[in-house]
């Protein structure tokens, strides 16, 4: 497969894996709480933000930017820690081991926000993203937060995040397109 096919299909592979994770998230934020129904979708949503992450890594650190792609590790990372909480978050019981996560996330989104593909708003949504993170870091501190009595606060937390990648997404489609463009415009001559 040439270098230029692979790197279309990882763009393929990325956008299906931030809109499934948005796409599960919002099954797992409308389902029972502690439901099976829940914590599966959940996990599912985590382990595709994941791997959309990882591949968001591959393709920045391949066009030599370094630094956001290094934030999309971290951000994999901290769904990592999100992903082992989640059974707890949904069960009601303390978030403190789920706000450890929320210090992998604001540093990585920052680190994103650094790679000059993307416009300003784009960069800003994922920088006001850390915002509901970073209360649920507070509050975990300051008093007991749990998911069933904050159910408002993950969900704008979630859904921020997920909007953000399928943002990302489609602005690496977009450059995606523009390459293939590029390419046949090539073969052609």
């Amino acid at each position: 497969m040439s270098q230029f096919r692979q790197k279309h299909h990882i763009t393929n592979i990325n956008i299906v894996a931030f809109v499934g994770s948005a796409l599960f998230g919002n099954i797992g934020g409308i389902s029972s709480l502690g439901s099976n129904l829940q914590i599966i979708s959940w996990h599912i949503s985590s382990a595709m933000l994941i791997a959309a992450c990882t591949l968001s890594s591959f393709k920045l650190a391949r066009e030599y930017w370094d630094i956001p792609a290094s934030g999309f590790v971290m951000l994999a990372i901290a769904f990592g820690v999100f992903y082992v909480e989640i059974g707890k978050v949904s069960h009601g019981s303390e978030v403190l081991g789920f706000s450890n996560g929320v210090f992998l996330f604001v540093p990585a989104m920052f680190l994103i926000a650094y790679y000059k593909g993307f416009p300003a708003w784009l960069k800003l949504l994922g920088l006001a993203s850390c915002v509901p993170f970073s209360i649920i870091l507070f509050r975990s501190y300051i008093s007991e937060v749990s998911y069933k009595s904050d159910k408002v606060l993950f969900a704008i937390s979630f859904m921020s995040i997920q909007l953000t990648g399928i943002c990302w997404s489609y602005f690496f489609w977009k450059q995606d397109k523009a390459a293939q463009k590029i390419q046949k415009e090539s073969e052609k001559k």
